[in-house]
């Protein structure tokens, strides 16, 4: 009798109940014994012995060790440590199940698979034949998650000899969810393999390690399934397995399996010929359904070096094997490449290769390469390709390998690129016995979308050949040279991204004349796209984005200091910094200012590379004597479009009132001096706002609402909010109907203001102020007018309250040409604005409203300029 003990207490027995302590003996086991635990729960066993003599005479020795015995209400572990001494030779079935025979298990099961390096698991292919290591059961329920841990080493000993190559490891296959051959398998949660062991031996051809991490099913119409995620994780430098089939298999025929969602991830660590992530359906007739994403990841580790027989290939789907199979990956495949090395065959899609085979991917399929993954295959360009479609075995056979949506190819972030294979849109039809020939007829119209090879952000020489795309997508960092027109096969060349800042780059370069249509308009920041006259070389001209500070203001006591902040976008850009009113306060070149009386100067910082200006409002404030006129503090709103003015949708609106588009210009030295002189105002009638746009100078807006304060006692503002100069093109003698959406807070509304509270102010040259009218009937838009909107579109009557958290919709009316307009140049106003709020006085009820009336109570003034003459016949 073998006395068999087990760590923790619990008692192991084959069938016939044989006691044994914590380890398990391989000489003594017979052909058939079933061993399982007395107690379910965590259980450890060590193998030792030698079962079998070796290749010549391999025993036919049939013995599988269960972690779990019936039905089991909590998680189950088994740990099963493989000692230097044993070592197993077998023609048979061998396995080991951290779950049980056909069991329902209500938690978890985990294998921890731990080898030492003179352990052996070796056995023929003879029937295929196998050595199971599994996570989960012998067919069976299980509710929780399985799992499957592998440390250790199975490597190549020269030493051993069982098949004369010094192989310590050969046909074993690894699954987290388990194995039947007659029987099906529900995984309720996940599955897992965790494979971090050096299964490598020494004929690379020789060991067939296989990863599964969903199950795999060996009977006739067997039904398999993992309601959560199916994933493998290798992660150990000396980590090696044959191949990788991520979501499961099905092996004989009628056969289902279906998956949640699949994701393999390859940070470190070797696999010798291929990795479909979508699993393997060898029989007819089988199915394998994942109803999610298929995610692969390769961080850090590799194909093997050489040509394994056109096996170094990568999948995304289903590799549909047999005669009628069918394989669908249900939602989209994702593709990551950062690092990694000697890939072959990279491919979105699936692979099928029998006769009236289908492997689909019903929703988009996206493989990114990024940084170090440019050089993660191998450099040979003959046999380098990465398609965002699918494989075909045979062109004849009526297999299938399509993708239902768009493809995508992502290049980001490179630099100096080493790629030199083949990027498609495409799939292949390939024989996998033989090397893809890329100079035959391989080329597979299998995305059904739109095919998109991407280009963010890489540098230098691009050595590949681009097939088959439909757009070539160009993003901003871009430079890439040494393209040639015939590897150079898009219908379009489409820029998009924000290229604001970016100088003008030379983003791709040819040796020779390329015809290619090129279009941005999905790209901000451009000004322009084209070829340069020889047709070599497509150049971007992109904008400056202004220079921007916070804070937007300050205030500050006499002596007293706080800093301002610079923000910019522009490559190698330095800031200079100045004060407006030096006597006021002052800044260095950190940007520290500092107060010295009371007053207001305006802290501007410039840019050297956009060439733009960006400013700060600095109050300096005497405690002893506080200045009744609030300092404006500049905001910016969002203009509406002529095509979006809410006022074409308003009735009765008159003939001569036309919606135009405002523009809000930058605050460079050159758009100032030149507003400047189409309103014939000093420059200093301006300044620069916060996010760098221009706007009237504070100091003169203060004076203007204080002349109309002093005209009019209701005009007593709390705030004052300055806007940025706005410029439209009109028709001549048109009103120009000017709309922005702003918020009440911006402008400048607390509780319980009513927009009877408004106060609408044109600076004049001689920085006085006159008033602007307030309509809420569209038949009243005129002239020196305004009116306010809600969400809606409704205008707002005098009584109605302004929300400080609503959006409205501010629109100005002002004529081309009129007293309001101080562009005299006809088919053109420019309307400098500004707002300024009253303390909010006690809820009033909502009324009727009133047209053409002038907004004598103000809360808020909007100040716009004004030439002096007209101004004097207002008076």
């Amino acid at each position: 009798m073998i006395a068999v003990t087990v760590m923790f207490g619990t008692a192991w027995a084959a069938t016939q109940q044989i006691e044994y302590n914590d380890t398990l003996d391989l000489t003594a086991v017979k052909d058939g014994d079933e061993y399982v635990p007395s107690k379910n729960g965590t259980n450890t066993v060590t193998l030792t012995g030698r079962l079998g003599e070796g290749v010549t005479s391999c025993d036919k020795n049939n013995f599988t060790i269960y972690g779990t015995s019936g039905d089991f209400e909590e998680s189950a572990v088994l740990n099963l440590n493989m000692a230097d001494s044993a070592q197993i030779f077998t023609s048979a079935n061998v396995r080991f199940f951290a779950g049980g025979k056909n069991n329902d298990i209500k938690g978890d099961t985990t294998l921890n698979f731990n080898s030492n390096k003179n352990a052996i698991l070796w056995t023929t292919r003879s029937d295929q034949k196998t050595i199971i290591l599994s996570g989960g059961s012998n067919g069976g329920s299980i509710s929780g998650n399985t799992k499957a841990v592998f440390n250790g080493s199975l490597g190549y000993d020269e030493t051993v000899s069982p098949d004369k190559d010094g192989d310590r490891v050969a046909y074993v296959k690894i699954t987290g969810a388990g194995q039947a051959d007659n029987g099906n398998i529900t995984i309720g949660g996940n599955s897992t393999v965790e494979f971090n062991a050096d299964f490598s031996g020494g004929n690379y051809g020789g060991n067939l390690t296989g990863l599964y991490a969903g199950p795999m099913l060996h009977g006739e119409n067997a039904v398999g399934e993992v309601t959560g995620k199916a994933e493998i994780v290798i992660n150990d430098d000396k980590a090696f397995t044959h191949q990788v089939w991520t979501a499961g298999g099905l092996f004989n025929k009628d056969s289902t399996l279906t998956v949640g969602s699949v994701s393999t991830i390859l940070k470190r660590g070797m696999i010798l010929s291929s990795l479909h992530n979508g699993g393997v359906a060898w029989g007819a007739n089988d199915i394998i359904d994942i109803n999610g994403d298929s995610v692969i990841k390769i961080e850090n580790g590799r194909m093997y070096e050489k040509d394994y027989n056109g096996w170094c290939r990568i999948f995304g789907g289903v590799f549909a094997r047999g005669k009628a199979t069918q394989g669908h990956v249900k939602r989209n495949v994702d593709i990551e490449i950062t690092g990694g090395k000697n890939i072959a065959y990279l491919f979105a899609g699936g692979e099928a290769a029998d006769e009236n085979a289908v492997s689909n991917v019903s929703g988009d399929t996206t493989i990114t390469i990024s940084g170090e993954g440019a050089g993660a295959f191998k450099s040979d360009p003959a046999h380098v390709i990465i398609g965002a479609g699918g494989v075909c075995r045979s062109a004849e056979n009526n297999a299938q390998a399509l993708v239902g949506g768009n493809g995508t190819v992502i290049f980001k972030d490179i630099t100096n690129s080493p790629f030199n294979g083949t990027v498609t849109g495409l799939g292949a039809i390939w024989n996998t016995g033989k090397a893809l020939d890329l100079s035959g007829s391989w080329q597979y119209k299998s995305v059904l979308g739109t095919t998109t090879f991407v280009l963010d952000n890489v540098k230098g020489e691009f050595k590949g050949t681009v097939a088959s795309f439909d757009v070539v997508e160009v993003r901003p960092g871009t430079a890439v040279t040494g393209l040639t027109p015939e590897k150079f096969d898009a219908g379009k060349i489409k820029l998009t991204g924000n290229w604001t800042n970016f100088g003008m780059p030379s983003v791709l370069t040819f040796d020779r004349a390329v015809e290619v249509p090129v279009n941005f308009r999905e790209a901000t920041g451009i000004v322009s796209a084209e070829f340069n006259d020889s047709k070599t070389e497509l150049v971007v001209t992109c904008k400056n984005a202004p220079i921007a500070v916070t804070p937007t203001a300050l205030k500050l006591q006499p002596g007293k200091s706080d800093t301002v902040k610079a923000t910019t976008y522009a490559a190698d850009e330095t800031v200079s910094w100045k004060s407006s009113d030096e006597t006021v306060a002052t800044v260095d070149g950190d940007g520290k200012v500092t107060a010295h009386k009371a007053g207001i100067a305006v802290i501007s910082a410039t840019g050297s590379v956009t060439k733009t200006t960006a400013g700060c409002t600095v109050t300096v404030e005497d405690p002893a004597a506080p200045d009744p006129v609030p300092t404006p503090a500049p905001v910016t709103p969002t203009v509406v479009t002529e095509k979006d003015n809410p006022v074409t949708k308003d009735k009765d609106v008159p003939a001569d009132v036309k919606p135009a588009t405002p523009v809000i210009k930058p605050a460079t030295e050159e758009n100032t001096k030149a507003l400047a002189a189409s309103a014939d105002v000093p420059v200093k009638f301006f300044t620069a706002t916060a996010d760098g746009n221009i706007t009237v100078d504070p100091v003169i807006a203060k004076k203007t609402v204080a002349s109309v304060m002093s005209d009019d006692a209701a005009v007593a503002p709390k705030t004052i909010v300055t806007l940025p100069i706005i410029t439209a093109t009109i028709s001549d003698g048109k009103v120009a109907a000017l709309a922005m959406k702003t918020t009440g807070a911006q402008l400048g509304a607390a509780a319980n203001n009513i927009v009877s509270d408004i106060t609408l102010i044109k600076i004049l040259k001689d920085e006085t102020g006159a008033k602007f009218g307030y309509t809420a009937e569209p038949a009243g838009y005129a002239d020196q007018s305004f009116t306010l909107k809600n969400a809606d579109g409704n205008n707002l009557a005098f009584t109605d309250k302004i929300d400080p958290a609503a959006t409205y919709t501010l629109i100005l009316f002002v004529k081309d040409n009129g007293e309001f307009d101080y562009d005299k140049t006809t088919g053109s106003v420019i309307d400098p604005v500004a707002m300024a709020m009253n303390e909010a006085k006690a809820p009033k009820p909502s009324g009727g409203s009133s047209s053409g009336c002038s907004a004598g109570v103000g809360v808020l003034a909007l100040l716009a300029l004004l030439p002096l003459a007209a101004a004097r016949r207002r008076k």
